[in-house]
């Protein structure tokens, strides 16, 4: 071991997790192990990391990956998100509804110490492990039989990441997610490529909300209604046949027989027209 390798060191690590592992005959988690494997490598040379390069712990239900200090985090979000689903889809098409394969990864990055065994010690190690092990990650993903993969990132990571819009991977695509494990508060994004909008309700300790956090813009105040003029006021017409207040008199017009006939005040007729 270098002195260099000795000190502390930023890192991006890369936890993977196979959904359901345990549970199935063992012909078929060797095989999930070795696709989740030629994954890694994928998700790694699309990020254009070298994976000779990184520390990948395969274990029997996922990998630990850690990856070299200056390693681009950008490339490795958008391999994530964008690249291995398409990859995740061909494997899913080829196998049995028993072998297939759909992944929890989650991303996060910070200081860590390499032993002298070669293993990676780091309080950031652990905490990608809570967030790829999280209740709410795992519901989320059980509640989506349409999606084959979970991606969560530290809000760190976020932050640095996503958020700024360094990468194609858009603010838009994650959730945000928050829970307690082991007596700590994690908050973090989640991402269910392939997925259907919905709200998953929250599992245990934690919250998970369907939109991101995002400001709405405020919709616009309807326009008033215009205040409708006041009608005019009824003037009362004099009654038929009086004079009104200037001495005219008021007259109609009826039809009478051959011609048109106009009353007037009192008893006067004028016929005009008609007979006389």
């Amino acid at each position: 071991m270098s002195d260099r390798d000795s000190h502390p060191a930023h890192h991006p690590i890369l936890v993977v997790d196979i959904e359901n592992s345990s549970g199935r005959p063992a012909d078929v988690r060797l095989r999930l192990q070795r696709d989740t494997a030629d994954l890694v490598g994928f998700v790694l040379a699309e990020a254009g990391t070298d994976p000779r390069s990184c520390t990948i712990d395969e274990r029997g239900d996922g990998a630990l990956v850690v990856l070299p200090s200056g390693s681009a985090k950008t490339a490795l979000t958008d391999a994530c998100l964008h690249q291995l689903p398409g990859r995740l889809g061909r494997l899913a098409r080829q196998h049995t509804e028993l072998a297939r394969l759909r992944l929890r990864i989650a991303l996060h990055a910070g200081e860590l110490v390499r032993t002298a065994q070669g293993s990676w010690l780091g309080d950031a190690v652990d905490q990608t492990f809570r967030l790829a092990d999280s209740p709410l990650v795992k519901e989320a993903l059980a509640a989506a039989p349409e999606a084959l993969m979970a991606l969560v990132v530290s809000e760190s990571w976020f932050d640095g990441v996503v958020r700024p819009g360094l990468c194609a991977a858009r603010e838009q695509d994650f959730r945000p997610l928050s829970f307690t494990s082991h007596g700590r508060r994690f908050d973090a994004r989640l991402a269910l490529p392939g997925a259907a909008p919905t709200v998953q309700p929250p599992a245990g300790n934690g919250t998970l909300r369907a939109q991101p956090d995002v400001k709405a813009e405020p919709a616009p105040a309807p326009e008033a209604e215009p205040t409708p003029a006041p009608a005019p006021a009824a003037v009362a017409a004099p009654a038929h046949g009086a004079p009104d207040a200037s001495g005219s008199v008021t007259m109609r017009a009826e039809v009478s027989g051959g011609g048109s006939v106009f009353q007037a005040a009192g008893d006067q007729t004028i016929n005009l027209g008609g007979e006389k």
